[in-house]
């Protein structure tokens, strides 16, 4: 169950909050992707600064809209001034400069940053401190959002410009948070305690550092490096308190609200309940929740003739000068039910693999060679649909399929309504033809084995540490807080892995992925080269420490007592006939041919495609062509895409009422959950136009503001 502030109305969001400092609110706005957050966000950034509140809007999502939905570019990390609307300025946040900044916040590591000179230096150089400088310059991906947000907040609650160069933000009375889907905002709101935990350990770590340095100084001379290792320390504690005052206000129910946006269909539900608990878990105060796209059942079919001619003017761009029109695109119409379950989604995929569209896909259904298909795109366009489909093809025409989720916030489940829930490799029953499992990926076991595999290394015999001194597990011990996102790159690894070798008892020939929403799916396609640079730098950190001893001669019962692992031969360098290397380096070496492996298959055209998913909406189809440009970039191969919830030409009589009672039964639990969450529900029409700028902005602001909620 829930827990949750008492409910307001969504008018409260334009009273001043009740705390102190409380002037100014933050406003957070999230959901399933697709959902309309970024025009949610904006329609309610427009009214707030309608009202004369001074009105900040900022996108945090990696795959920016913002700029789409106001139709002006506000990308470039600064507030722009939106036209039409004098009180309100927007901005995409750019993480490349916050991470600069970071960057030079936990440097001073490596040996020449100390000054030392001499011996001394040459010293520090070989026990490997420039290796782990390289680590912790190595910024796991989805750091840098996190980092441009505590930034971000910072300054907009008043802290002044400092050194770093951060611009001065204060003033505004309202910040409006346009945050990624579900699973990407999820794994934003974890990285505030991964961060904390690896400064506290970084400046820890410093310490002990400065306290070695000063032994080994008096023997082998140099210069005092003392002031630098305190700069730097200052550097990382001023993001320690940045962090730290993100994780407060964002459980700050006086400052802080965050609005959950979802739309009537079965499985935005499913992740609206999931959304809502999470952050109660988190203890993030939530009031309200928008229900977009309701349709009125009594709508005339002049209402499906507006939006037709909308999704038209959109669609001649996939003629024209779009990337997208080189891929084979299928074109599916909006289904009037919910498709859910085998047989359903057999009839979808006969819609888009099959028909008119067969000779589009033949080669990818009917090759005998392995194949693994990614299917991503913006939040709520179809994609867990999509990739269902394709696997129930696949499966029908004699391929033993294995179908994936890596979406943090999983919808596959509730798409072939089959429990996944514990994890596991699951068969789908009801396909003939061959079999179907399907899995969303759990992240637990699979990163523990990781971690365990990290500290091993520390732990093994060349490199334990001293109880006085400074050794390998000091270095090794900050990581042992895995990055958010490297749990699922983790988990998918093993489970392809494990397909390629057969141990599941059946060989599969194709393997469908279901992934997140485009900025996250981007963000864990990254996440390979992340993990083999880290497992190299930190094997070759282990080595360091190994040979520094034997190295140094006459120098080594001296570092024995400084930094651990060193004199009296035990364990210090590794001899002449040292044995095999230890169990838990082999094993960390397996695990990063895995990585390799993985990202060696990504890579690879011959087997792997990336299948895009959009619809007929400026802004998915401007997300889908940064997609596939980014995807090219990667080296991803992308042949082909599907265009969703088209509105016939043809529709039978009746097709709104079916739509309609279809949202019905999924109101009626979109208002249970609110009750028992206690939140308040304000619908939103599906209007059949695209409403973007400011203009069309206050049109959904006043579905938004003035019409009475449903629920209290």
């Amino acid at each position: 169950r829930c827990v949750a502030p008492a409910a307001t109305p969504l008018a409260s969001l334009l009273e001043p909050g009740t705390g102190q400092g409380a002037a100014q609110r933050l406003i957070l706005v999230g959901g399933k992707g697709g959902v309309g957050k970024t025009s949610s966000s904006s329609a309610i950034a427009v009214r707030l600064a309608d009202t004369g509140l001074s009105t900040l809007i900022v996108s945090t999502d990696p795959a920016h809209s913002l700029s789409d939905a106001l139709m002006q570019d506000v990308s470039g990390g600064s507030p722009v001034g939106v036209a039409g609307c004098e009180n309100l300025q927007a901005m995409e946040v750019e993480t490349a400069d916050a991470v600069d900044r970071f960057r030079a916040a936990v440097s001073g590591f490596r040996a020449a940053d100390l000054g030392l000179g001499g011996l001394a230096e040459e010293v520090l150089g070989q026990l490997g401190l420039d290796e782990f400088a390289d680590i912790l310059d190595n910024v796991p991906p989805g750091l840098d959002e996190l980092l441009a947000l505590a930034e971000t907040l910072a300054v907009v609650r008043g802290a002044e410009p400092d050194s770093d160069g951060a611009a001065s933000l204060t003033g505004f009375e309202r910040v409006v948070f346009d945050t990624a889907p579900t699973g990407h905002t999820l794994r934003l709101l974890a990285f505030p305690e991964f961060l904390d935990n690896l400064l506290g350990k970084v400046v820890a770590l410093k310490a002990r550092l400065l306290a070695a340095i000063g032994l080994l100084k008096g023997v082998l001379g140099g210069n005092d490096p003392t002031d630098k290792i305190e700069a730097a320390v200052a550097r990382l504690q001023r993001w320690r308190d940045r962090v730290a005052s993100l994780r407060e206000l964002l459980t700050d129910e006086d400052v802080t609200d965050f609005v959950v946006v979802g739309i009537p269909s079965r499985l935005a539900v499913a992740e609206c309940a999931r959304l809502l608990s999470a952050l109660a878990d988190q203890g993030v105060p939530v009031s309200h929740l928008i229900v977009n796209q309701v349709v009125d059942g009594a709508s005339s079919t002049a209402y499906l003739d507006r939006i037709r001619a909308e999704q038209g003017r959109e669609l001649k761009r996939l003629d024209g000068s779009s990337p997208l029109g080189e891929l084979a695109l299928s074109r599916l119409p909006f289904f009037d039910l919910e498709m859910r379950g085998v047989f359903p989604l057999q009839y979808v995929a006969s819609q888009a693999f099959r028909g008119t569209n067969a000779d589009a896909w033949e080669d990818l259904l009917a090759d005998q060679k392995d194949r693994f298909v990614l299917v991503g795109g913006k939040g709520g366009v179809g994609k867990t649909t999509t990739s269902a489909s394709l696997a129930v093809q696949f499966a029908t025409d004699g391929h033993s399929t294995l179908l994936v989720s890596t979406d943090p916030a999983h919808s596959l489940g509730d798409a072939l309504e089959t429990d996944l829930s514990s994890g596991e490799v699951v068969r789908v029953e009801g396909v003939a033809g061959a079999s179907l499992y399907a899995c969303e990926v759990k992240v637990d076991d699979a990163v523990a084995e990781f971690k365990r595999l990290v500290g091993g290394v520390s732990s093994d015999e060349g490199g334990a540490a001293s109880a006085q001194g400074l050794g390998l597990s000091d270095f090794a011990d900050i990581f042992d807080a895995v990055p958010p996102g490297v749990d699922e790159l983790i988990a998918l690894s093993k489970i392809v892995a494990l397909a390629q070798r057969d141990a599941y008892g059946i060989h599969f020939d194709r393997v469908v992925i279901d992934t997140a929403p485009t900025g996250h799916t981007l963000r864990l396609l990254t996440f390979p080269d992340f993990l083999d640079r880290f497992i190299t730098r930190l094997l070759v950190l282990r080595s360091r420490f190994d040979g520094a001893a034997n190295m140094l001669g006459g120098a080594q019962q001296l570092l024995g007592k400084v930094f651990g692992g060193g004199g009296g031969g035990g364990g210090g360098g590794a001899p002449a006939d040292a044995p095999d290397e230890p169990t838990a380096v082999t094993k960390l070496k397996e695990f990063q041919a895995q990585m390799q492996a993985l990202q060696a298959l990504l890579h690879d055209p011959e087997t792997t495609e990336f299948c895009i998913v959009t619809i007929a909406t400026a802004l998915s189809l401007n997300e889908a062509e940064r997609l596939l440009l980014e995807l090219r970039r990667e080296g991803i191969a992308v042949r082909r895409g599907v265009v969703n919830r088209l509105i016939a030409t043809d529709v039978a009589d009746g097709y709104v009422a079916r739509l309609a009672n279809g949202q019905r039964q999924c109101l009626a639990e979109l208002d249970d959950l609110a009750a028992r969450c206690a939140v308040d529900v304000t619908q939103v029409p599906y209007f059949d136009t695209e409403l973007r700028s400011v203009y069309g902005l206050r049109a959904m602001g006043s579905a938004l503001f003035d019409a009475p909620p449903l629920s209290s």
